[in-house]
């Protein structure tokens, strides 16, 4: 499930109104669906709903009310239902074929769900209340989904499963999607006595180019690697260098500075580019070193598993769990109204918020969430953003 829990709190948190049944109780309309002795509380189903209608709103133009749009040529609210009963069809279909498989959460799996939504309730309680969704219906639908989720994705994915993929197949993913890379920076401006920053002249840049220019050739030559020059050139100026350690980045996910020069450099070569505050020394390491320490590493063999085949597995659940013959209750489910979850400050699409967020670019490091499904697996390892 990509970003279920992100999408579902950007809504929540525009949300001021209770969901039209608050007030009226009825036991038949505390549950949404069952299968067998399984049955799913009707607050799993309000989850689902709320996804889908911001997913549908991340698609919708900003001048746009979302259900007077349509998505992928369906009118917005159709498209919403439908992809609310997905999610609640494949949360049915994860259980089912794992069991099938033989295979429960671990003690370890089930404590991931219980950090999930312990995390998560301790912020968005009295919200999710709100819309009718309690905290079991909320481990259910969001954490143990995501959880089952991607146990399942290792399961059918990986060596030995049902869709095994040959690892030519997901090397020559890796080689076509992703950059393998270290660098360190150092920034334009320098510390004075008094712990001022201050800026390098620009003849004192010149230096400080050429003398990382100077690094980047012995990397390349294969005199030193780029922690030891980065530790070198530390230690001779007494300034603070950060170096970024072996990544792997997703070819769109990069910045723009690392992404052109990555895209001009040979493997395992160096070169020095420059950013808006400070110069890197970047190295292209070779995609098989890349791929090895990949495969190398559990988790992020299914994070590149997950970045090849998630929206494949996506769809592939979801029409799996349509086919398993869940009994739902459309009474409860009509009783949702969809118009309870929107106000003037969500009513609205918001793909040209989206598309402007996505462009935006900081002078960050972070790291990727191997154990979460909604990371959607775009990085690999750690990343350095400008």
């Amino acid at each position: 499930m990509k970003n279920m829990l992100k999408k579902t709190v950007a809504l929540v948190l525009a949300l001021a109104l209770c969901l039209s049944f608050a007030g009226c109780y009825s036991e038949n309309n505390t549950w949404a669906a069952k299968l067998g002795d399984d049955t799913m509380p009707i607050g799993g189903y309000i989850y689902y709903l709320s996804t889908a209608y911001n997913e549908a709103a991340m698609k919708i133009s900003s001048d746009t009310e979302v259900l007077d749009g349509e998505v992928d040529g369906q009118p917005a609210q159709e498209w919403i239902e439908n992809r609310a009963l997905d999610y609640l069809y494949g949360s049915y279909y994860l259980e089912t074929k794992l069991q099938e498989l033989g295979q429960e959460l671990t003690e370890d799996e089930e404590a991931q769900a219980d950090s999930i939504t312990n995390s998560t309730w301790a912020y968005y309680q009295t919200a999710f209340e709100n819309m009718g969704i309690s905290r079991d219906s909320f481990h259910r639908a969001y954490s143990v989904y995501s959880i089952q989720y991607q146990k399942l994705m290792k399961l059918l994915y990986g060596e030995g499963g049902e869709m095994a993929i040959p690892q030519e197949e997901l090397e020559q993913f890796y080689q076509e999607s992703y950059y393998p890379y270290e660098y360190f920076y150092v920034s334009l401006s320098t510390t004075d006595e008094d712990g001022n920053s201050v800026e390098r002249t620009d003849e004192e840049k010149e230096e400080l180019k050429s003398t990382l220019e100077d690094y980047a050739k012995q990397i390349t030559d294969g005199d030193m690697t780029v922690e030891e020059a980065s530790t070198e050139y530390g230690e001779e100026t007494g300034e603070n260098v950060s170096y970024s350690g072996t990544l792997s980045t997703a070819v769109e996910n990069i910045t723009d500075t690392l992404g052109t020069a990555l895209a001009e450099l040979d493997e395992e070569s160096a070169t020095v580019t420059e950013a808006t505050s400070g110069y890197y020394v970047v190295y292209k390491r070779s995609y098989a070193d890349g791929f090895a320490d990949i495969t190398a590493d559990e988790d992020q063999t299914t994070s590149l598993i997950a970045a090849m085949k998630g929206d494949e597995f996506e769809a592939y659940v979801m029409e799996q769990g349509r086919s398993l013959g869940v009994e739902l209750n459309q009474g409860a489910i009509d009783h949702v109204k969809l118009s309870s979850l929107i106000d003037d400050s969500n009513r609205n699409g918001a793909s040209s918020a989206a598309e402007s967020s996505e462009s935006s670019e900081t002078e960050s490091s972070a790291s990727s969430e191997s154990s979460e499904v909604s990371s959607e697996a775009s990085e690999v390892s750690s990343q350095a953003e400008e």
